[in-house]
């Protein structure tokens, strides 16, 4: 008798990526069919298809990480990769609805991306599914939804020009120190810090606010310079931790 072969963990994450993609693309238009056809329907489900389209594009090249510690093969990818996969999808729709000025919705949707990030760890200890893929793809996944928000921002004239840049210059960092370590040292291990965990909750507090303000027609002064000053203070820290981070590897 011939079975068929199982499908490989790197399939079945893609296929999961296609999945929430389709899903959330038809309540999108819903959502803005119910909103008397909202403008931003059509982007929000093209968008929507795209970045799940990226999202398989990211998992089939990253497919050799879907291994254990000890490097060997994971049966399946996990409700903790499933909640980081679910975050690669959402980032295209909520910087959509930002853009169209829906801010409601894309409040709605950042919180919930939030709560993802913050339930992927928690799920991944307490089932064991700690995987190469996910301790690359969190970081990598919170590095996306976090630029392409202030991007939006940016553009929207909802950050100043440097709180923008400083927030460039930490991924750029991040991104030409890790490429470094791994040439001099080999294969980077990303791990959690205590510094970068309190500025990742002052960057989303700081963009829900934000989008809040933005519904009002823009924060008031005083609370948008407050906002501004702890982001630009977050970012700089992280910028200073890197560095001392890497120079202790090289």
């Amino acid at each position: 008798m011939v079975t068929a072969s199982p499908r490989s963990p790197a399939v079945a994450a893609g296929w999961l990526a296609v999945q929430i993609a389709l899903a959330s693309a038809a309540a999108g238009m819903i959502a803005a069919g119910g909103l008397c056809g909202a403008p931003w329907g059509v982007p929000l489900a093209l968008w929507t298809l795209a970045g799940g389209a990226g999202t398989v594009l990211l998992v089939l090249s990253g497919r050799r990480l879907f291994r254990d510690a000890r490097g060997l093969p994971v049966a399946s990818p996990g409700l903790a990769n499933g909640l980081t996969l679910l975050r690669l999808v959402w980032t295209a729709p909520v910087c959509v609805l930002l853009d169209h000025g829906a801010y409601d919705g894309a409040l709605g949707l950042y919180a919930l991306l939030v709560l993802s990030d913050v339930l992927d760890g928690i799920v991944a200890r307490a089932r064991r599914e700690t995987s190469v893929f996910g301790v690359v793809m969190d970081p990598l996944a919170d590095v996306i939804s976090t630029f392409a928000v202030f991007t939006v921002f940016m553009v929207d004239n909802l950050v100043p020009l440097w709180l923008y840049l400083l927030l460039a210059s930490r991924y750029a960092m991040l991104l030409l120190g890790s490429a470094i370590l791994s040439v001099a040292a080999g294969p980077v291990a990303y791990r959690a810090t205590i510094p970068g965990k309190v500025v990742g909750v002052v960057q989303a507090a700081g963009a829900a606010a934000l989008m809040w303000g933005a519904r009002a027609g823009g924060l008031e002064p005083g609370p948008a310079s407050a906002v501004f000053a702890v982001l630009g203070l977050g970012f700089a820290s992280i910028v200073v931790s890197q560095g001392v981070i890497g120079w202790r590897h090289l």
